[in-house]
């Protein structure tokens, strides 16, 4: 593997900002370059605007590693580009480089104390009946069917209608219901884009993650500036502590998404923007500021 080098000399003449970037990409790249074979991964994003299909879906798998369950639409997603389209039915898909089931992982166990993983996923909503329907996603080591939503090491959020005129903001960890937030369907817009949010930042108790699961209202085309959903009450967001979370110094898990509607294009009738995010901890910020700060010091000594 190659090594990666920045001197004294390259801070002392780049901007603040590029000094910052550097800092904070070194880690995640050589991370990436030692665990690269073994399909472990620290982010990626799924837009799903280039077509055809089988280009769009590409590393998205069924447990068994088969092909995609998920309906591609070149005019689906938020602003009319590509998205995924949700009919009647259910999927259940991960996130798998290369072919067959051979998992793609986030490694939490080396995640420092303070770090975050942040997943996020775009979806429409019809708010026109009651039926069932159900956007849950996340991360887990089970490697089955209907693993999010089914006995197992996973943690997941999500949105739920249960055939009544209400949808739950839920947060899930090994199948269980940890908390779940109530609010009346007809206070969100029929057929606009919404956004759920899911952070979870590592704790320095053993075991332990916060979590933060937030809805976001994205306007008729989902493309408007973000800003938390707010039912008239109170804004449509979860935040708490998940104990005795098994991978948290040792374990892998791969994202799964489990989406469902039981009566054709009446509940979240499309999806698109995929996306988990590293975020440095604290401490690793308070790091780079100090080293920014020795580089302008040294700068101006030399000058």
């Amino acid at each position: 593997m190659g090594q990666i080098e920045a001197s004294s000399q390259d801070f002392n003449h780049q901007p603040l900002t590029l000094i910052m970037k550097k800092i904070l990409i070194l880690p995640f790249l050589v991370c990436s370059a030692q665990i690269l074979n073994a399909q472990v991964i620290t982010n990626f994003s799924s837009d799903f605007n280039t077509g055809p299909t089988a280009t769009a879906l590409a590393n998205y798998k069924q447990a068994d590693g088969s092909t995609s369950t998920l309906n591609w639409g070149a005019t689906a997603g938020t602003g009319g580009t590509g998205g995924v389209l949700l009919g009647a039915g259910s999927i259940n898909n991960f996130y798998r480089i290369g072919t067959g089931n051979t998992q793609t992982n986030f490694d939490f166990g080396s995640l420092a104390v303070g770090g975050t993983y942040s997943t996020s996923i775009d979806l429409r909503i019809n708010t026109s009946v009651n039926d069932l329907t159900v956007a849950t996603f996340g991360f887990t080591t089970n490697n089955a069917a209907g693993t999010l939503t089914s006995p197992g090491v996973n943690v997941a959020g999500g949105i739920v209608r249960n055939n009544s005129a209400n949808f739950q903001l839920r947060m899930r960890s090994d199948s269980a219901n940890v908390a779940d937030l109530l609010f009346a369907q007809n206070t969100l817009t029929s057929n606009n884009w919404y956004q759920i949010t899911l952070d979870l930042t590592k704790n320095a108790t053993a075991g332990q993650f916060a979590y933060d699961l937030t809805l976001w209202s994205l306007g008729a085309n989902g493309t408007s500036t973000p800003t938390i959903f707010n039912d008239g009450i109170k804004d449509i967001r979860l935040t708490g502590t998940l104990t005795n979370v098994p991978f948290y110094s040792t374990g892998v898990a791969q994202w799964a998404i489990d989406a469902r509607n039981t009566a054709g294009n009446t509940g979240i009738t499309a999806l698109d923007n995929f996306n988990v995010v590293p975020e440095p901890s604290t401490g690793l910020l308070m790091l780079v500021g100090l080293a920014a700060l020795a580089g302008r010091t040294r700068k101006r000594l030399n000058s």
